[in-house]
């Protein structure tokens, strides 16, 4: 009888852990939400399709010699913008910060919180390092503009455009 009752409170104790990690494991960040996924990609904890008056763009050089490193940014603006999320990822090269705001997870980028607004939108700001061959490569971004009220309700996301960079070869 004892044990019964330890094994349902243990188990009772368990869910409630699950529970809170579910509600809020999103907050600090997710990867795999680009177009590059395979495995349903977009920002879908924070509605189910994207919605297109959230603009994500991804803007920095169109070229770089293999191994070179490079400015980028994503800017989000639109929805709610209480707050925005991104997630970043290249078909090729190594992506790192740039500030404190972003961190690294798998290879690629997410936000570490939701990030506030300056004026109407959010800048996240990061490093590219071209891989040591030439050719193209794609730097890819999914953003979210959050109200911040704990639920998927009102909350929106959406692609950025491929950003394509041509790797050439060293001079």
């Amino acid at each position: 009888m004892i044990i019964k009752k330890r094994s349902s409170f243990t188990s009772a104790i368990l869910i409630i852990i699950a529970s809170t990690f579910i509600l809020y494991a999103h907050n600090d960040g997710q990867k795999g939400r680009t177009r590059k996924s395979e495995d349903k990609p977009g920002c879908t904890c924070h509605g189910d399709n994207p919605t297109p008056t959230v603009k994500v763009v991804i803007s920095g050089p169109d070229s770089l010699t293999v191994d070179q490193e490079a400015d980028y940014n994503v800017v989000i603006s639109g929805g709610p913008l209480i707050a925005a999320g991104v997630d970043i990822a290249a078909s090729k090269g190594t992506l790192s910060p740039k500030g404190s705001d972003l961190k690294l997870m798998s290879g690629e980028l997410t936000h570490k919180d939701p990030k506030k607004p300056v004026g109407n939108f959010v800048l996240f700001q990061f490093k590219y390092k071209a891989p040591p061959v030439p050719g193209n490569q794609t730097i890819y971004a999914c953003g979210n503009s959050v109200n911040l009220n704990d639920k998927k309700t009102g909350d929106m996301w959406n692609f950025a455009p491929d950003k394509i960079i041509i790797i050439n070869k060293s001079k």
